[in-house]
C-alpha cells in the first residue's frame, strides 16, 4: 500500500523544483542510466509532468504523505525519507518490465550494478539480510552470471539489485521525528530550502511527533 510523496531536485544550475508523485513512481528513477551518471534531464522532466498533472501538482520542498526524496545535482546528494522503494535498488518487477518492453533501459543501468541483496530465512519465522557484491559487468547475461544465476532468476531469488553510484552520496532518513528533523537540517545546509518550503514542514513535523507519542519504543 503506497501513497503521495514529494519528489524534489535542484538542477546543476541552482534551480529548485519539487512535485508530489505518488509511490510507485519511485522505481522509475533506479532505471535511468543518466540520473546515475549525475545528469538531471529525467529527473526534471517527471518533476515537470506531475507538476502539471492535476492528481499531483507542484508542492514544496517538504515531505508530505509517505514521505520526500530530493536529489541534488549541484552536489550529488540523493536524500531519502520513505519505506516504499530503495533509491538505489532494483526491484524484479522494474526489472522483467523492462525486458519485456525491450526499452533498453535495464540494459543501460546494468554496468551500475554492484550486487544484490536477498532474503534468507533465519530460524523459525525469522529473515535476513544477505548482500552479494560484484564487479561491474556490461551485459544482462553476464550480469545474471556474475550474481551466481544460470540465465533470468525469479522473483523470489533476490529482494533488489543493488546499484553502486561513486558520483552520489546517498543519505536516507527514517521516518520517525529525529529522522525527519536530521534531514530537514541536511536540506538547509544544502541551502535549498525557501522560507514557503519551510512552512510546509511543521504539519508532517507534528504527525511524527504523534506518531512518538503513541509509539514510543
Amino acid at each position: 500500500m503506497g501513497g503521495y510523496i514529494t519528489v524534489g531536485m535542484r538542477s546543476e544550475s541552482g534551480d529548485v523544483k519539487s512535485a508530489l508523485f505518488y509511490t510507485n513512481h519511485l522505481q522509475d528513477f533506479v532505471l535511468d542510466d543518466g540520473l546515475a551518471r549525475g545528469q538531471s534531464t529525467f529527473v526534471s522532466r517527471r518533476i515537470d509532468e506531475l507538476a502539471s498533472d492535476e492528481e499531483y501538482g507542484s508542492y514544496p520542498v517538504a515531505p508530505f504523505g509517505c514521505g520526500l526524496r530530493f536529489f541534488d545535482f549541484k552536489t550529488k546528494s540523493l536524500i531519502d525519507s520513505q519505506n516504499f522503494a530503495d533509491p538505489v535498488g532494483v526491484e524484479f518487477d522494474v526489472m522483467v518490465s523492462s525486458l519485456i518492453n525491450d526499452d533498453g533501459k535495464f540494459a543501460r543501468i546494468v554496468p551500475f550494478v554492484g550486487g544484490m541483496t536477498q532474503w534468507v530465512r533465519q530460524g523459525v519465522g525469522g529473515v535476513s539480510q544477505k548482500k552479494t557484491k560484484i564487479d561491474p559487468v556490461q551485459s544482462v547475461d553476464a550480469l545474471w552470471e556474475a550474481l551466481g544465476f544460470r540465465g533470468l532468476p525469479g522473483k523470489f531469488d533476490f529482494a533488489t539489485l543493488d546499484l553502486k553510484l561513486p558520483d552520489w552520496k546517498v543519505s536516507i532518513y527514517k521516518r520517525d521525528l529525529s529522522g525527519t528533523e536530521v534531514m530537514r537540517a541536511h536540506l538547509r545546509r544544502l541551502g535549498v530550502l525557501t522560507p514557503a518550503d519551510e512552512g510546509a514542514w511543521p504539519e508532517y513535523i507534528d504527525l511524527r511527533k504523534q506518531e512518538g507519542s503513541r509509539w514510543p519504543f
